[in-house]
């Protein structure tokens, strides 16, 4: 993993950070992590570990307004890793803000990376999306291939032929696809681009880190509480709760107002499960299972 450059996003959402950052060096104590953010994200992580590398971006005024925007800002920072930035690596491995690591995981990444697989990470389904949906905006999902979600991924960047950074950027938000597949969801278009140049696909699987499986079946062992999060042995995604955050302290700004309500009582539940904090309403009997499955 010496050529991985290990990263996630504590911009605006330093206290939720602080939580998958603590739980990521539970489990592995010898990788450096990467996390860009502010000072003031910086003071809320808890962890004085010399495995963690801040990078400030305080000073970025254009990413502070696409931080405005939902996932413009994020799509940013993917899009400045991707393009080498921020050092000479090769592969790169990502998690998000809002998940908690339950056990070990990067073994399958080094696993993946070692059988020769260019993309690795838990299955978006098309064909068998969790919505059902068979056209997005007018295309059939009939016969595209699944993706991968980003709370936890990584990638060989061997197969990224993208040079321009707009345009890599638009594809890491989901706004444009230069294969010509439907758009479901964030960054799917890089995955896109990465299978059609020959990339090979790992999978993680859903009983380890939630999600669905190849059937579309979100039934992994723990079928509610995956059905309300993406929860596995291994891993659990929170979704939205970062951005909850940093709704709840800056505003929603463009975002759409279903969005940014959703994003924040999933906040709410979140800051009440880790920090003991209520701040708004949130579901108790959410709460109640999570809370006996993770033990805290």
């Amino acid at each position: 993993m010496e050529d991985v450059f290990i990263f996630t996003e504590a911009y605006n959402c330093g206290k939720i950070a602080n939580i998958a950052i603590n739980s990521f060096l539970e489990f592995h104590d010898t990788y450096t992590i990467n996390v860009f953010g502010k000072e003031s994200d910086f003071q809320d992580i808890e962890s004085k570990s010399n495995l963690i590398n801040f990078i400030n971006l305080e000073e970025d005024r254009e990413l502070a307004e696409l931080y405005k925007n939902g996932h413009q800002g994020t799509a940013y920072i993917f899009a400045s890793v991707i393009a080498k930035r921020f050092g000479n690596y090769n592969k790169i491995m990502h998690f998000d803000s809002d998940v908690l690591f339950r056990d070990e995981c990067i073994s399958d990444i080094e696993e993946g990376f070692s059988q020769g697989y260019h993309l690795i990470g838990q299955r978006r389904n098309y064909e068998k999306n969790r919505p059902g949906l068979e056209f997005i905006n007018g295309q059939s999902v009939k016969g595209v291939p699944d993706t991968i979600g980003t709370c936890f991924f990584a990638m060989d960047l061997d197969k990224i032929t993208v040079t321009d950074f707009g345009v890599l950027k638009k594809m890491c938000v989901g706004g444009i696809s230069l294969t010509g597949e439907p758009i479901l969801d964030f960054f799917d278009p890089v995955s896109f681009h990465v299978i059609r140049n020959g990339g090979k696909v790992k999978y993680l699987p859903s009983a380890n880190y939630g999600g669905g499986d190849e059937k579309g079946n979100w039934d992994n062992g723990f079928k509610e509480l995956n059905l309300l999060c993406d929860f596995g042995k291994n891993f659990v995604h929170f979704a939205g709760v970062g951005s909850g955050l940093n709704f709840e302290k800056n505003g929603s700004g463009n975002v759409p107002t279903s969005y940014s309500d959703w994003a924040r009582k999933r906040y709410f539940l979140y800051n009440m499960l880790f920090y003991s904090e209520k701040i708004g309403e949130y579901d108790i009997d959410a709460f109640k299972q999570l809370s006996k499955e993770i033990g805290i």
